[in-house]
């Protein structure tokens, strides 16, 4: 039997951070109005894993090319390691906990009738305890927020087998892939559509001309905006379905039973998940440093209105998630259903199995080895930098930090990112670009890291230079739908209407509900903000209409 502690409450909490990730935003309500379903184990009769079909894996069928495009890269599927480096924190210098995972999931998936499955452990940056994932072709993100806050190895495999479920079981079918491609495009006009909204208001609620310097207020406004889109990034991971979540969680808790791992300890890890999003929600910090942005305002008497601007920004790039929500999200049983389900099929089907020892001994000592414990140093010195840069802590910000880069992190995506975002709130926009630039010399550079290096490269008037860098994205992303408003945008600055259209009817085809449309009112818009940027000056610098706007890079 459980212990009398799981059979409470702590069956019933809410883990929204493990199963909806919707950008920092709750799904208020969402769980509220899903009837209780069935049991899923109830359908079957013995455990789950005798059910699933024995046999070498095959990869999903969404993973072949389609003949539609006439350019076939276009509608190919990204690559495992160009998703995690476009859906999370990006991959972690930390080769000693992927050799410990990688020998825990190999033992995981060598105790499943499904054999043969790619299955590969890259360890991610991210402090999010629920932003694990896998891929189409088998490789499983976990991050580093998770090895830090679980206490055993039987925890960690039960996450590390429920994402080897979903691999096994095939679950990355076409759904998925629209759903991931969808969120990923939705998120590259949110992200386009708060610069250029913020930039056009900003110029015209301070009535700065183009030689007046960017007062403390307008860069901690933007510090604020890319904060926000740090964390709503996490929106780009797709949701899975009711059914695939309950096969994931029996096929886990079967695995690690037969592994010789603790069944209760699915239980625990469950807890420890509502445990950590309880403590480590970062939409509280954005709201703090927006208070903070609000204070610094009414105390240097600067203009009022800087905070419309801002808030329009803020809801240019929320309407669009806000309309696409309900397209984007997926009906999912409850937490609350998941976890009782869960429990009746331990209960049905290992009750009098004798529980083993917990492993802790091994899950300590891995995270004691010199290397796993200096890489983990260096990401927790990072969170904490942006933890005191949010606090307003600039000077303890700084050093934390410049201590997160030392070796060997000192290329990592995620910590560049941080010291960028403190380098830009303090208007070092020179040392912050360097940031982005040195995440960009390896070969794990993110998502994020190429769009901020694209806008400020247009912050300069240079939009040669920030076309190269988003084609290098292009390219080593695998063409990530994200890209495509972004690239639109400057083909249209940049007057190549052609190259524009022919990316909206590219994006258009690949992407025919309604977010198609994304792209080609991408093009029109940008149009309109390109004739509405050149009208009061009559300029004819056709390279780029938005030179006399505010930017958060502009040189002076």
């Amino acid at each position: 039997m459980l212990p009398r502690w799981i059979r409470f409450s702590s069956l019933t909490v809410c883990l929204t951070c493990l199963f909806i990730v919707i950008g920092g935003t709750a799904q208020a309500g969402l769980f509220d109005k899903l009837k209780p379903g069935k049991r899923p184990h109830e359908k079957i009769e013995g455990t789950f894993i005798d059910t699933v079909e024995p046999g070498p894996w095959t990869p999903p069928n969404m993973m072949a090319r389609s003949d539609k495009s006439e350019d076939k890269k276009a509608s190919a599927v990204q690559s495992g390691m160009a998703i995690v480096r476009s859906a999370t924190a990006g991959p972690a210098t930390a080769p000693g906990f992927q050799r410990y995972l990688q020998k825990i999931a190999d033992r995981l998936a060598s105790h499943s009738p499904v054999t043969g499955a790619p299955i590969r452990i890259i360890v991610v940056g991210d402090r999010q305890f629920g932003t694990a994932l896998a891929t189409p072709d088998g490789i499983i993100a976990v991050p580093l927020g998770m090895l830090r806050d679980l206490e055993n190895e039987d925890e960690l495999a039960f996450w590390l087998a429920h994402e080897v479920a979903h691999v096994q079981l095939r679950h990355h079918g076409s759904d998925w892939l629209g759903d991931f491609q969808n969120r990923s495009l939705a998120m590259g006009e949110m992200t386009l559509g708060y610069v250029n909204a913020f930039e056009s208001n900003a110029a015209q609620y301070t009535g700065r001309t183009e030689k007046t310097k960017l007062s403390s207020s307008l860069e901690d406004g933007l510090a604020y905006g890319h904060a926000a889109y740090s964390v709503t990034s996490k929106a780009l991971a797709p949701n899975w379905n009711r059914d695939q979540e309950d096969e994931a969680d029996l096929l886990a808790l079967d695995l690690i039973i037969r592994a010789g791992y603790s069944g209760e300890a699915a239980f625990s890890a469950m807890e420890k998940m509502q445990v950590w999003a309880t403590s480590n929600d970062d939409t509280d910090q954005l709201e703090a440093h927006q208070k903070k942005i609000e204070n610094s305002l009414s105390n240097s008497g600067s203009n009022p209105d800087f905070m419309t601007a801002l808030n329009s920004a803020k809801a240019a790039a929320g309407s669009v998630w806000k309309k696409l929500e309900g397209k984007l999200t997926r009906k999912h049983r409850s937490p609350e259903e998941r976890l009782n389900a869960l429990f009746d099929y331990y209960e049905r089907e290992y009750e009098d199995r004798p529980v083993p020892d917990l492993r802790i001994a091994p899950f300590e000592q891995a995270k004691k080895m010199p290397q796993n414990a200096t890489v983990m140093r260096r990401y927790i010195s990072g969170w904490d930098a942006w933890d005191a840069w949010h606090n307003g802590d600039e000077t303890k910000a700084v050093k934390l930090a410049r201590a997160a880069i030392s070796a060997p992190t000192q290329s990592d995506p995620e910590l560049r990112f941080i010291f960028y975002t403190i380098r830009n709130g303090q208007q070092q926009q020179k040392n912050a670009v360097l940031n982005l630039e040195y995440a960009t010399k390896g070969d794990n550079a993110t998502l994020k890291i190429y769009q901020q290096l694209i806008f400020a490269h247009v912050g300069k008037d240079r939009i040669d230079d920030a076309i190269k860098i988003a084609n290098q994205a292009w390219s080593e992303l695998d063409r990530p739908p994200a890209l495509y408003p972004i690239l639109i945008d400057l083909h249209v600055q940049n007057s190549d209407m052609k190259e524009a259209k022919r990316l909206a009817n590219e994006c258009k085809l690949n992407h025919r509900d309604e977010l198609g449309k994304t792209c080609e009112r991408t093009v029109e818009q940008a149009r309109e903000q390109r004739r509405s940027a050149l009208a009061p000056s009559q300029s004819t610098d056709s390279k780029n209409p938005f030179s006399k706007l505010a930017s958060p890079f502009r040189s002076n």
